[in-house]
């Protein structure tokens, strides 16, 4: 599966930043948000675009946008770049799809060891029951 960069489609907010940071996060918008809307994606098939919209309902906003942001540094560019690597790999890993499992025989060697754990099992519980005094064995 190769990566693909939706970085062209990505429409980017800036505010500022909250917490630490003295004058510096008074002054200067820091903090970046990412958006990207699935359903406008030049970059996908309309099954890719199906595949995604479904994977990722949970992701998107009322109008049906992904978002993504990220305030971690003082750098706007920072930032910017931080958002648009998370934002990519949220993509990339809504498009990866799970190779169908093969199914296989159990080897041989793994069924006698499931009846050799069963059978110690049962002999543990059949120890720990008490014992029938009126048998006539």
């Amino acid at each position: 599966m190769e990566k693909r960069n939706f970085e062209e489609e990505f429409s980017f907010r800036t505010a500022r930043s909250g917490g630490a940071g003295g004058q510096n996060v008074n002054k200067v918008e820091t903090k970046v948000e990412a958006l990207w809307r699935p359903s406008d994606s030049q970059l996908l098939s309309d099954a890719e675009r199906n595949f995604i919209l479904a994977k990722l309902t949970d992701k998107l906003d009322n109008e049906g946008f992904i978002h993504s942001s990220s305030q971690e540094t003082r750098s706007q560019l920072a930032n910017k770049l931080l958002t648009i690597e998370k934002l990519n790999l949220v993509i990339n890993r809504a498009l990866f799809r799970e190779p169908p499992r093969k199914i296989t025989r159990k080897p041989r060697a793994i069924k006698e060891k499931i009846l050799k754990t069963k059978a110690i099992r049962s002999e543990v519980k059949a120890s720990r029951q008490k014992p029938n005094l009126f048998s006539e064995s």
